[in-house]
């Protein structure tokens, strides 16, 4: 019994995708990933928003993906994913 246990929180942990990760269609996008790494595994977002606030302030991005009945708001600050947000599809 005891191991069994052990064994079930083994493989939970292995397969949790961590809070900064999702997983597309074509494989798993992390903070840190280049937006065309992004783009190559999700595809093409339903929505798009460049914002250019300075000079000096970093260029910022965002893809959002419509992934099994959540949305994902998927923020880049000069080309690398920075902040991964999901909302229930109402």
């Amino acid at each position: 019994m005891k191991k069994s246990i052990i064994i079930s929180i083994f493989i939970i942990l292995l397969t949790a995708i961590p809070s900064s990760a999702l997983r597309c269609n074509c494989g798993l996008v992390s903070i840190g990933d280049p937006t065309f790494l992004v783009l190559k595994k999700c595809g093409e977002p339903i929505y798009k928003e460049l914002i250019r606030h300075g000079i000096k302030e970093p260029k910022t991005n965002t893809l959002v993906y419509e992934i099994g009945g959540r949305y994902y708001y998927l923020t880049f600050k000069d080309g690398k994913l920075f902040e991964i947000e999901s909302f229930m599809k109402r």
